[in-house]
């Protein structure tokens, strides 16, 4: 690589795109992802990514698989040999290694870090250094590179730069030449209460917590929240007092762990935890892991719990807006069918969030089907042995939306716009401003809205005041 050609990803292919060039051109159409892509042999291009490595021709064509993982490579000096990083579960961190590029073995071990590793050359003398981090610090180690091997013990340049657990994903970049970006981490959340106008109530957390997503137990006595553990590089799972805003830790570990869902008794939680993808887990209020596992379907991220304790709502992939080479379809687990996996949502868009209505007839969920992300409606049928949604789909929102929530009366939905105010649909208005949407096209306003919802108008309050 010469640095006059850049390689990246748009709607599952893999692209390239010289420095001066006006248009890019396709290189693999089947590469979602990935995380390095270096020389490997003679016009042949090592893509890599956390779970399906693969060798194209420089000139493009489809991936041949390879048996060996080569995380974050990166070509060293030479063009022999490359860096590259590969988790290991059993030590609970990662291993940076030197292999050729001629070769087929694993290389030598050079440093065990908590995030990738970069080599880059010193500005001062003919060695370089290893670059990485340990428990939120940014390390930088003099490195032999002849020798294969570490010369002196690591120095810490900055502190509070983030990894992301085993992805082995960080916060920071080097140059070939000794040039050092990084970005250090801010703890600056808090939960706060406040009423429809956005004036301040209380507190319902301690301040800087380092998180952005929160639910409302339904009994309304605890905030079940995934604050940033910047050391372990890894989100945990913690309950806040609704009224003190005092915390416990209820869920931690080496693995990356993501949102939690109430059950609708308040007495248990289903969030999720994996190392590379997300799996469910279950847990008690005070913490003790469900004896029973639930199923493994792949990506699985929690969104909702229905009001009978029957079903779990989750969707099957993560920020679906950007991650446009995966598929995001919703399902459901039956809790009273041993567990069965029941499909809700399965459509060439992608679909995510959906959460029951209150008397759990309704399914509001979000949706690429108009091009872009918005609220729809659905009703649901329950038989009494499966879920399904039937009927008309309905456009809830027009100028995109984020998240919703609905109010605990069923009256109201509110749902974070693009602009990032809160939205509610509210039950009592005159019924002029839902759209019922087909499930193949977008259609037209319509003046027919899906009972009980019926007008927007914009307020200010975080979602979080929306569950009471």
């Amino acid at each position: 690589m010469d640095g006059r050609m850049l390689l990246f990803t748009g709607k599952g292919k893999l692209r390239r795109i010289a420095l001066n060039a006006a248009a890019s051109q396709t290189l693999s159409d089947n590469i979602p992802y990935f995380s390095s892509a270096i020389p490997f042999g003679p016009d042949r291009l090592l893509v890599s990514n956390h779970q399906n490595p693969g060798v194209i021709p420089w000139s493009g064509g489809t991936p041949h698989p390879i048996d060996r993982l080569y995380s974050w490579a990166q070509m060293l000096p030479g063009g022999r040999d490359f860096l590259y990083t590969i988790d290991d579960p059993q030590l609970g961190s990662q291993r940076a290694r030197i292999a050729t590029t001629d070769g087929n073995d694993l290389g030598v071990e050079v440093v065990q870090a908590d995030s990738r590793v970069q080599y880059t050359a010193s500005l001062r003398s003919e060695g370089g250094y290893l670059v990485y981090l340990r428990a939120g610090a940014l390390l930088a180690q003099p490195f032999d590179l002849a020798g294969r091997r570490v010369t002196a013990e690591p120095k810490a340049i900055t502190r509070r730069v983030p990894s992301f657990g085993s992805t082995g994903a960080a916060d920071f970049s080097v140059s070939r030449r000794g040039v050092l970006a990084y970005q250090s981490y801010i703890n600056r959340s808090q939960f706060i209460w406040v009423d429809r106008t956005g004036k301040r109530l209380s507190t319902a957390s301690p301040a800087g917590i380092s998180a952005t997503y929160v639910r409302i137990s339904p009994d309304g006595r605890w905030l079940a929240a995934a604050p940033f553990d910047i050391e372990r590089g890894v989100p945990e799972i913690w309950l806040y007092d609704a009224v003190s805003g005092a915390g416990r830790k209820v869920v931690f570990g080496p693995h990356l762990t993501g949102p939690a869902v109430w059950s609708p008794d308040s007495r248990r939680l289903v969030y999720t935890a994996g190392r590379i993808w997300p799996r469910l887990s279950l847990i008690s209020f005070d913490g003790t892991p469900d004896k029973e596992p639930l199923p493994d379907t792949g990506f699985m991220l929690p969104t909702d719990w229905s009001p009978d304790g029957r079903f779990i709502l989750y969707h099957s992939s993560g920020l679906p807006s950007l991650t446009q080479g995966f598929s995001s379809d919703v399902f459901a687990i039956d809790m009273a069918r041993n567990r069965r996996v029941i499909p809700l949502l399965n459509t060439p868009f992608q679909e995510y969030n959906a959460v029951f209505s209150p008397d759990g007839k309704w399914l509001a969920f979000l949706s690429t089907e108009s091009g872009q992300d918005e609220v729809y409606m659905q009703a649901l049928d329950r038989g009494n042995d499966s879920l399904r949604v039937t009927g008309e789909r309905f456009l809830i929102s027009r100028q995109g939306a984020q998240c919703l929530r609905w109010r605990k009366n069923g009256k109201e939905l509110f749902y974070l716009g693009s602009d990032g105010q809160v939205m509610p649909c509210h039950s009592l208005l005159v019924p002029v401003e839902c759209a019922p949407v087909s499930r193949s096209r977008f259609s037209p306003l319509m003046p027919k809205p899906p009972p009980p919802f019926t007008r927007l108008y914009p307020l200010t309050y975080p979602l979080m005041a929306a569950a009471s």
